[in-house]
Order: C-alpha cells, then structure tokens, then sequence
C-alpha cells in the first residue's frame, strides 16, 4: 500500500471517554482506515488515517468513515485538520452579529486577546480580591464570585456570552489548591462554571482556561446560527 492519508476531526464539549463511548468499538478497532483520539487541554481530536495505493482511495475510506463519526458524534465537531477552535467561534460570532464580554480578573487579558473585535466589552482587574471589592462580594468563592461577574457583565453589555475567568496571582500548579483559578461561561439562563486547582503563575492554566471557555461558549451558540 502506497499512500497513508489522515484527516483530524476537533471536537469541543466532551470528554474522551465519552466520546469513545459514542465513537463505539466497531470504528475505534477497525483496522483501515484507523480511528484515534488525542486530547489537549480541554479539546479532542479524532484522527482518521487511511492506507491506499491511490490518493483517491485513501480519501473515499476516509470520507466514508467521517461520515459515519459526524453520525455519531457530529454535534461535538467544531471544525477539521487545520481549523481552530477560536476562529470558528469568532464566524458563528459574526453569523449571529453577536459578540462575547469578558471578565478577567488576574489572566492580563488572555481571552480577549484570542477573541479579538467579536469581544464587547472586557473589564480586567488585577486579582479576584480586587473583583470582589468591586462586586461587594468580600466572602465569595472563586466559583461564586465568576458566575455572578458573569452575570453582571451579560446585564451590562447586552451581549449573548459572558466569560468570567478569576485566577490567584500567588497560586503555582504544584501547589495544586482548592481553588486556584475559575471560569464561568453564561448565555441567558445557562452557566457552566470549572474550578481549576492552579493558578495564575501556572503556565496551563492560560491553555487550559481559553480551550474550556471557547469550548463552551461554541457549544451554547452553535444551535443557534442555524435557528
């Protein structure tokens, strides 16, 4: 056999073993094309690799077994091979004319910075404390005091997604607290909030937080740019 082709598909909103649940063993033990999946910091990729003696060969495989995923595990897809999970959340943006408000309050704009002109508003401070003396919320959790900026900057931009991200500046990754960082994305009623035990000082926590809350802001638009 001749040609080896791949094509990877992004998928956002789940985790992997779920989404091996739903792929099913028929097509994650299938022997050509293969079926295999890589997660990266909040995202999962689905890797289909074919083997051919033609290009065109390896494509109808592929093709063939993409359908049959998107059967299955469609809704997750964001996107494909080169596609990025914030550039398709910035089109669904523009397709709705719709734009993002952000919180930060210890991140230095690391959202807003991905997200570019579909951001509305975004409102940094230095830290959560500093977040929660503007709030008047001196007793909140870091989980508490996220969904309720949230909340607030939905009521005071008039956008259609708030993200609010409080991280602890003094926090490192090994000291693995009990809440070092958390986020909240909220679309009208819906608000889906992850605690993470690193901080600010922790060079995963900026990975980890843009790929959940871009994760979830798709996944609560994405029914609607087809309303």
């Amino acid at each position: 056999l001749g040609i080896i082709k791949a094509r990877v598909l992004h998928t956002a909103g789940i985790g992997e073993s779920m989404l091996d649940d739903l792929i099913g063993r028929s097509l994650l033990e299938a022997s050509n094309p293969t079926v295999g999946l890589a997660a990266h910091n909040g995202q999962v990729d689905v890797r289909i690799t074919a083997k051919a003696d033609r290009e065109a060969d390896a494509d109808v495989l592929i093709n063939g077994f993409e359908d049959e995923l998107r059967k299955r595990i469609g809704k997750y897809v964001f996107g494909a091979d080169s596609d990025t999970l914030d550039e398709v959340l910035r089109s669904v943006l523009a397709k709705l004319n719709a734009s993002v408000s952000i919180v930060d309050a210890g991140l230095n704009g690391v959202l807003s910075t991905t997200l570019g002109p579909t951001v509305a508003q975004s409102t940094l401070y230095e830290s959560p404390d500093v977040l929660r003396a503007a709030l008047k919320l001196p007793d909140a959790t870091l989980r508490q005091l996220t969904e309720a900026a949230a909340e607030n900057q939905l009521q005071l931009t008039g956008s259609v997604v708030s993200i609010a991200v409080a991280s602890l500046p003094d926090v490192e990754e090994s000291e693995d607290a009990a809440e070092g960082t958390a986020v909240t994305v909220r679309m009208g009623d819906t608000v889906r909030t992850r605690v993470y035990g690193f901080g600010a000082r922790s060079e995963l926590v900026r990975s980890w937080i843009k790929t959940w809350s871009l994760a979830q802001a798709w996944w609560l638009l994405r029914d609607s740019v087809h309303e």
